[in-house]
C-alpha cells in the first residue's frame, strides 16, 4: 500500500539503516510502480515512503523543523497548510498536555485525510498524528526500545519479525469480517486509532501514544432544531465538502450506485457547480442490475455522463492482488472490484479524483436498534443478529474459542464506550468499529489506484449530522429532505436494496402524524408505473436463494489448510474440512472470510500463496 513508514530506535546503536529500510520498502512494494524514497534519516528515526505519481505527499522544512504530510487537508492553500503545521510543530517541545489540547482542537476543525510527521531538529523530539477519523490506516508495533509504523502491514511484519497471529482477532474476523479495537490478525501489531498522537523522545528514550479525542454520541446538540433547518444546513455542509475536494486540473469521477449516498454526492457536486462524471459497475453475476438501473436514472436526472463497467468474473490473480495490496486488512470477497478500478485508471489516468459515498450510511440513518434495549445481554444479542457473518456457535467450533469468552469480550468492549444509553452504545459500535475498521479499510482498494475523496467524512458534516436527533433520521426523513435541498429530482427516484426498488422514506405509520400517514398510503398510479416497468410492489419481499459457493475457492481453502502448518495451530481442521465439504448453510461472505484469514496467514508465514496456483481460475464469490 502506498504511504510512509517510520522506524524509531531508542538504543545506543541503530540496528536498521536507511539502506535496509529502502530495501524493505522495495521488497514490500512494487518498486516498478512506485517511487521508493528515504525522506528523513537521523540517528534514531528513519522515515521512508513508497508513492506512485498520483499519491499526495508533501515535505517541507526549515532550520528547526522537518514536516511530512501524507494525504490531503481540504479547503486550505498549500501555503496555509504549511503555516499551520509549522505553527503546531513549534509547540512539539512544549508540555505534553498543552500540545495535546492544541492538537485536539486543530484536528476537530481540520477537514482532511492525512498522517503527519513533525521532527524538531534540535531536541530530537518527533510527533506523529492522524486525522480525527483515522482515514489513512497506519499499522504499528511497539517494543521496549523500538517502534515501527507503516501504511503496509507486511512491512511491519518483515521489519519486526512478527509472524504470530492473534487468536482473538481471528474469531472477531470470522464473526464480523473485521477486527475490533484497532487489532490486526498479527499479535501485538495494531492499527493506529483515530485522532492519535505519538510522541517520540529520543533523549528520554521513550515512545508514547494516545488518542486525543473520544467519540461520544449520547448528546444531540441539534435536537431542538427543526428537521427542515437541519436538512438545509446538512445540504450546505455536504455541498461545501464536495466543493473543497474537487480540483480544476483533475477529473472528478463519482462512483454511482442505486443507493442514497452516491446520489447525495451527485446532487452536492451539481449544486456546487463542479463538473463531474459518474461511473458504475455491473458484476458478472448481474446481482447489481437494479443498482445500475437506478444509478442510470440518477445520472439522467442530473444531466451528467455515466460510464458503465462490466468486469469479467474475478480470477485467483485478482484475489492475490487484493491480498498483496492490504495483507488481509481488506476483505477478499469482492475481488472483481479491482477490474473496475483498473479500468477507471485506464480511462481517466491517475489524475482522477474518485468520489465515494462511504460514510453516508453511517451518519444519515437512524442507527439505533428498533426495539428498546434493557440490558447489555440484549445489546450483544442485537449486535450478533444484525452483524454476524458466521454464527457464534460455528465461530467457536472453527477456532476452539469458548462462546462465553467471545460474549464476554463483546460485553467488555461495549461497556467501554462512553455513551450511557445502550441504544447509543450500538451507534458507537457501528461507526467507530464497523465503520472505521471495515469500511475505512475498504477505501484502500481504491486508494491503491488513485486518490479518493469521501465527503461524508468531512468533520463539519459528520459532527453536525451526528448531533441531529435520531427521531428526525428515522425512516430516512432527514435524508430525504436533505436530498430535496440538494436537488429535488433526487428524492423522487427509488433506491435499490438487495435487487429491489423501494421508497427512499421507510414507512412507519405509528411514528408519523395522520397527514403523513395518508400521504404514505399506496399510490395506484405509482404502483402501476412500477408494475409496467417490471419492478413489482414496493413492499414485495423475495427470499434469496441459497448461495452456491465457488468450487475453486473451496478447493483453494483445502490446499491452504494442508500446506500451511500454522493454520492448524489456530483452527480445528476437522471442523474446517466438514464446513468445506458442506458449505450450503454459510452466507456468501462467510467462506470469503475464511479465505481472507487463511491467505493472510499463509502469505505472512510462508512468503507465498496457494492463490498463485489459481491465477487464471475463476474465484468470484458473486457468480
Amino acid at each position: 500500500m502506498p504511504g510512509i513508514s517510520l522506524l524509531c530506535e531508542m538504543g545506543d546503536q541503530q540496528q536498521v539503516s536507511a539502506q535496509s529500510l529502502r530495501r524493505s520498502l522495495e521488497r514490500t512494494y512494487r518498486a516498478e510502480e512506485q517511487s521508493v524514497r528515504v525522506l528523513m534519516d537521523t540517528p534514531h528515526c528513519i522515515l521512508g515512503a513508497a508513492i506512485p505519481e498520483y499519491y499526495p505527499l508533501r515535505i517541507f522544512e526549515n532550520d528547526t523543523l522537518f514536516v511530512c504530510l501524507e494525504g490531503r487537508i481540504y479547503g486550505l492553500s498549500d501555503n496555509a497548510v504549511d503555516r499551520q503545521l509549522m505553527q503546531l510543530g513549534q509547540r512539539v517541545t512544549s508540555h505534553r498536555d498543552e500540545f495535546k489540547n492544541e492538537l485536539r482542537q486543530w484536528l476537530l476543525n481540520t477537514d482532511g485525510q492525512f498522517i503527519c510527521v513533525i521532527a524538531h531538529k534540535g531536541s530530537g523530539r518527533t510527533v506523529l498524528f492522524n486525522d480525527v477519523f483515522g482515514r489513512l490506516p497506519l499499522y504499528y508495533h511497539l517494543s521496549e526500545r523500538r517502534g515501527v509504523f507503516s501504511r503496509d502491514l507486511s512491512l511491519v511484519s518483515e521489519t519486526t519479525g512478527r509472524s504470530e497471529f492473534d487468536r482473538q482477532s481471528i474469531w472477531q474476523y470470522l464473526l464480523l469480517l473485521y477486527c475490533l479495537e484497532y487489532r490486526t490478525l498479527l499479535k501485538d501489531v495494531f492499527r493506529l486509532p483515530a485522532a492519535s498522537l505519538v510522541m517520540i523522545d529520543t533523549a528520554a528514550g521513550a515512545i508514547q501514544k494516545e488518542a486525543v479525542y473520544t467519540f461520544d454520541f449520547q448528546q444531540k446538540q441539534n435536537e431542538l432544531t427543526s428537521l427542515e433547518a437541519n436538512a438545509e444546513q446538512l445540504a450546505d455542509l455536504l455541498t461545501e465538502a464536495c466543493r473543497t475536494r474537487t480540483d480544476a486540473d483533475r477529473t472528478t469521477v463519482l462512483s454511482l450506485s442505486g443507493g442514497l449516498d452516491s446520489r447525495a454526492l451527485a446532487g452536492a457536486l451539481k449544486r456546487a457547480g463542479r463538473p463531474f462524471e459518474t461511473a458504475s459497475w455491473l458484476d458478472a453475476g448481474r446481482r447489481a442490475k437494479t443498482d445500475v438501473e437506478v444509478a442510470g436514472e440518477v445520472a439522467e436526472a442530473l444531466g451528467v455522463e455515466r460510464w458503465l463497467c462490466e468486469p469479467a468474473p474475478a480470477t485467483g490473480a485478482d484475489v492475490l492482488e487484493l491480498l498483496r495490496i492490504k495483507t488481509g486488512q481488506v476483505f477478499l470477497g469482492i475481488p472483481h472490484a479491482l477490474q473496475y478500478f483498473r479500468n477507471l485508471n485506464g480511462r481517466y489516468g491517475g489524475r482522477l479524483i474518485y468520489f465515494s459515498g462511504n460514510g453516508g450510511d453511517k451518519v444519515m440513518p437512524d442507527l439505533r436498534p428498533a426495539r428498546k434495549l434493557r440490558s447489555l445481554n440484549q445489546l450483544v444479542a442485537h449486535l450478533l443478529k444484525s452483524n454476524q457473518v458466521f454464527p457464534l456457535k460455528m465461530v467457536s467450533q472453527l477456532t476452539g474459542t469458548d462462546e462465553e469468552e467471545i460474549l464476554s469480550e463483546l460485553k467488555t468492549l461495549l461497556s467501554s464506550f462512553p455513551e450511557r444509553s445502550l441504544q447509543q452504545k450500538y451507534v458507537h459500535f457501528i461507526i467507530c468499529q464497523r465503520g472505521f475498521m471495515r469500511f475505512l479499510e475498504g477505501d484502500e482498494r481504491q486508494r491503491f489506484f488513485f486518490e479518493i475523496a469521501a465527503p461524508f467524512w468531512s468533520p463539519g458534516f459528520f459532527f453536525y449530522a451526528m448531533n441531529c436527533p435520531d427521531e428526525q433520521k428515522h425512516g430516512n426523513r432527514l435524508y430525504a429532505r436533505m436530498l430535496q435541498n440538494l436537488n429535488c429530482s433526487l428524492a423522487g427516484i427509488d433506491r435499490a436494496i438487495e435487487g429491489r426498488r423501494v421508497d427512499i422514506i421507510v414507512p412507519d405509520p405509528a411514528a408519523t402524524p395522520l397527514a403523513d400517514r395518508l400521504r404514505r398510503l399506496p399510490n395506484p398510479i405509482r404502483f402501476a408505473r412500477r408494475t409496467l416497468r417490471g419492478h413489482g410492489s414496493i413492499t414485495q419481499t423475495v427470499k434469496p436463494a441459497g448461495h452456491v459457493h465457488s468450487a475453486s475457492v473451496l478447493d483453494c481453502l483445502r490446499n491452504q489448510s494442508r500446506r500451511c502448518a500454522v493454520i492448524g495451530e489456530y483452527f480445528l481442521l476437522d471442523k474446517v474440512n466438514a464446513l468445506l465439504d458442506d458449505p450450503s448453510s454459510c452466507k456468501r461472505d462467510a467462506v470469503s472470510a475464511i479465505l481472507t484469514v487463511f491467505s493472510t496467514m499463509e502469505w505472512l508465514t510462508d512468503k507465498r500463496s496457494t492463490l498463485e496456483d489459481y491465477h487464471d481460475t475463476v474465484m468470484d464469490p458473486f457468480m
